[in-house]
């Protein structure tokens, strides 16, 4: 059984703006391979609607975690959409150095 690597997100943005911000799934499909998992712009419909529902400005940025999730994202989500590493283990490219940094500079805007 593969172990989550969710501590990493969490190591990253402790003590940040970004620390406590709410964070929920693009779309409500359960499965753990992401190549089996697509995207459409009713996704992102659904996901601003639900953020309007609960009174999340217009003006909140959107930190997609991953580059698909950036991708579906971008040009269809009224908010501003910036992106970050996914932490899973998949990613061999994930450092918390340079995630931080990312972190650091998304909060500072």
């Amino acid at each position: 059984m593969k172990k989550s690597l969710d501590y990493r997100l969490a190591a990253v943005l402790y003590d940040t703006k970004l620390w406590g911000a709410f964070m929920t799934d693009l779309i409500h499909v359960v499965e753990s391979d992401s190549s089996k998992v697509s995207t459409d712009s009713e996704d992102v419909a659904y996901l601003e609607a639900h953020l309007d529902e609960l009174g999340v400005s217009e003006n909140a940025v959107l930190v997609a975690l991953g580059g698909k999730t950036e991708k579906a994202l971008t040009g269809k989500a009224r908010r501003k959409v910036v992106s970050l590493p996914h932490y899973s283990g998949a990613n061999g490219h994930w450092k918390a150095e340079n995630t931080r940094q990312k972190v650091e500079a998304i909060a500072s805007n």
